[in-house]
């Protein structure tokens, strides 16, 4: 397996990459880092969670299969985890029900979100860029420690590749 590819802060809707690094390492050092998100290809993201398993971690897999709006992306998301209340519908509550979301787990290390956007969506897409960035304040709020959130995607794997070439 390739190691996952780490995202930094400040995701953008707008096509640019900045702030973003993606050193390769394997899904143990990512989930011992400091850092909030990761980017692995879709072929890679069961084995990391096999391996966040192994690192005592409990891993919950959230999937958007469609669309490319936030609306569509967060109801994916939302349903997918089964979160309570309007969490599909608005981003505020989506925000406060993952915060919640490591106290599910009983135990272990944290918990990991492995998100799976639809398919094709890359950094310039606005649904994806707002819910990055959600993603990572909400890492923010409640500390890396307890969660930490890999996205796994083909399309946003090859762009931050492709931008660091």
């Amino acid at each position: 397996m390739a190691p996952p590819q780490q995202v930094r802060r400040d995701v953008g809707a707008s096509g640019h990459h900045g702030g973003m690094s993606t050193p390769r390492f394997p899904v143990a050092a990512f989930l011992e880092s400091d850092e909030p998100l990761a980017v692995v290809p879709l072929a890679e993201a069961e084995e990391a969670a096999a391996g966040a398993r192994i690192a005592d971690w409990a891993v919950a897999l959230g999937a958007s299969p469609d669309g490319s709006s936030v609306r569509t992306l967060q109801a994916g998301l939302a349903e997918s985890l089964d979160l309570p209340g309007n969490a599909a519908t608005n981003l505020d509550a989506l925000a406060d029900t993952l915060r919640d979301l490591p106290d599910r787990a009983e135990g272990g290390a944290g918990t990991l979100l492995v998100w799976t956007p639809a398919e094709g969506l890359g950094l310039e897409d606005d649904g994806l860029g707002t819910l990055l960035q959600l993603l990572l304040d909400v890492v923010d709020d409640i500390g890396r420690a307890r969660l930490a959130v890999l996205v796994a995607s083909d399309t946003v794997a090859r762009q931050i590749e492709e931008d660091e070439a």
